[in-house]
């Protein structure tokens, strides 16, 4: 552990080479996201809501900023590091399943160098997991998102046994049981159901891996 706390130490006495923003690479998701009073950073799951407001800050200002869910995509353009607006869910399309939010910043001059994903809890998922992910511990209720680098391996428990459909292209590792799943995070995207077949419940997780941590620079 004592490495871990020499290597800021370390990196301000070096300089890094400037890094050049590659449209095929994802990088982490690292936007100041507050929503209705909370805060998080790149990644979110906002406590259920009509209504949600939402708070952005970026490094970079924001020439374009994109938000965009299973039903629309939204801009605004405003030339600053702040953006603030309202978002009311479209019933019946927005506030059903899986209908994440996607967030970016586009610099005009340094290109898209900031981004965010929010998912947002709903009644029908109701099931509480406790998540590890990338060194956290989280207690969740029904909705939860795991970020963290392509390749590295997390877990989510339940307390009652469950069964599983991961999306197209998500492969789960062997459980050791149906109430505890170790699962490798794939580049990107992936939504898993969980549910109860006695209970009818569900739970909906969404992992994002990342292939890069983009260096800031103000």
């Amino acid at each position: 552990m004592k490495n871990l706390y020499l290597l800021p130490l370390l990196m301000a006495c070096s300089s890094f080479p400037e890094q050049k923003l590659d449209l095929n690479v994802l990088y982490k998701r690292d936007m100041d996201i507050t929503i209705n009073g909370k805060y998080w950073n790149g990644v979110a799951v906002a406590p259920q809501a009509d209504k949600y407001e939402i708070k952005i800050r970026t490094v970079g200002r924001n020439d374009n900023f994109t938000f965009t869910t299973c039903h629309r995509e939204e801009s605004i353009k405003n030339q600053k590091n702040d953006v603030a607006f309202l978002f009311t869910p479209r019933k019946g399309i927005e506030d059903g399943n899986s209908c994440i939010a996607d967030m970016g910043g586009l610099d005009k001059d340094k290109g898209r160098h900031s981004w965010g994903l929010v998912d947002f809890e709903n009644s029908a998922y109701r099931i509480q997991a406790t998540l590890d992910c990338n060194g956290q511990t989280l207690e969740t209720n029904g909705v939860a998102v795991c970020q963290s680098l392509a390749g590295l391996r997390q877990r989510i428990k339940f307390k009652y046994p469950v069964k599983i459909s991961p999306s197209i292209g998500c492969r789960l590792l062997t459980p050791a049981d149906e109430m505890s799943f170790v699962f490798e995070m794939v580049r990107g995207k992936c939504v898993f159901e969980f549910w109860e077949p006695s209970l009818s419940r569900k739970f909906r997780l969404t992992t994002f891996g990342y292939e890069q941590i983009l260096i800031r620079q103000d």
